[in-house]
């Protein structure tokens, strides 16, 4: 599989999840982030790895929110690769590598029991194309965590091109369906 699939098929959804207007962004995602509060998975977590979200990602505001109030918080770190650092209070993120507002310095590493993965394309099989730097492929490749993925449902292939070192998510929770990956 060349790097021009990925890259092609990523700067497709990419151009069209980018044309989805605010509010437009705001309802899928709402729907999406109460579908996974309400996930078993979820409830039973103590620690849950979210991201935080930029541009057309679906957000992760009301999640973070959630898990702030009634779990552990976990945001990722560039440090080479990515940590999950323990977060308290949103007053403890800066601006990091890829202007995206992460834990600070000063923040604990911990491990969580659910990681909330980000993405641009996904398939009904549970792999996923993010935006090229292999972040999250390299953290959970060796971690027996659960993964979740979220994406607008049109994000959705029945089938990608996937390479041996791409790591499956367990689910995949859309605005219009929850994936359970067999």
């Amino acid at each position: 599989m060349g790097l021009r699939y990925k890259d092609s098929l990523r700067k497709i959804v990419l151009e069209t999840r980018n044309m989805l207007s605010s509010n437009m962004l705001a309802s899928l995602s709402d729907m999406i982030q109460y579908r996974i509060i309400s996930l078993n998975e979820f409830n039973s977590a103590d620690i849950i790895g979210a991201y935080y979200s930029i541009g057309s990602e679906v957000k992760t505001d009301k999640i973070i929110e959630y898990a702030l109030k009634h779990k552990r918080l976990a945001l990722p770190r560039v440090e080479g690769s990515i940590v999950f650092a323990q977060v308290k209070s949103m007053n403890e993120l800066v601006k990091g590598r890829y202007n995206i507002m992460e834990p600070n310095e000063y923040s604990t590493i911990i491990e969580p029991d659910l990681v909330i993965v980000p993405g641009i394309v996904f398939d009904e099989n549970g792999y996923r194309i993010g935006y090229g730097k292999g972040y999250y492929d390299r953290y959970l490749a060796d971690r027996d965590i659960k993964k979740i993925g979220l994406a607008y449902d049109f994000q959705v292939f029945p089938y990608i091109q996937h390479e041996k070192h791409d790591i499956r998510l367990d689910k995949i929770v859309t605005d219009k369906r929850i994936i359970v990956i067999k």
